[in-house]
């Protein structure tokens, strides 16, 4: 049942980031970011933590990664090569538009996956 609430310290301490390295002062960042795209609203007191401002039915995996991301591009392309000329800048030239076109296409993908396709059924609250 909508709305889930969570306590900020049990959210992150309850993903498993295996060897990734983890900076807890990353925790500020991505729960400003979603609470900037209103994905979440973040309640303060003793009591507080992160309330999802929507349903999970309602939100897509690239409404997460443009909020935790905001104005980023799925791919980063880098195009700084020693080499010079308009062979080379050809190529580049076409390794942008196929990488743009990739970028478009997960756009796409990511914007039908919702929060509850990732889980058998929604948390009873």
């Amino acid at each position: 049942m909508f709305p889930y609430f969570i306590h900020i310290s049990q959210f992150f301490h309850q993903i498993d980031f295996g060897a990734i390295k983890y900076s807890g002062s990353y925790d500020g960042k991505v729960i400003r970011n979603l609470n900037n795209a209103k994905l979440t609203m973040a309640k303060e007191g003793a009591k507080g933590g992160i309330l999802l401002a929507q349903p999970l039915s309602e939100i897509t995996m690239l409404d997460v990664f443009l909020a935790v991301e905001p104005g980023k591009d799925l791919f980063k392309i880098h195009t700084d090569v020693t080499f010079q000329g308009q062979e080379v800048d050809d190529v580049k030239q076409k390794v942008i538009h196929h990488l743009e076109g990739a970028e478009i296409a997960m756009q796409n993908y990511l914007k039908d996956i919702r929060l509850t396709d990732l889980f058998h059924e929604e948390r009873k609250g």
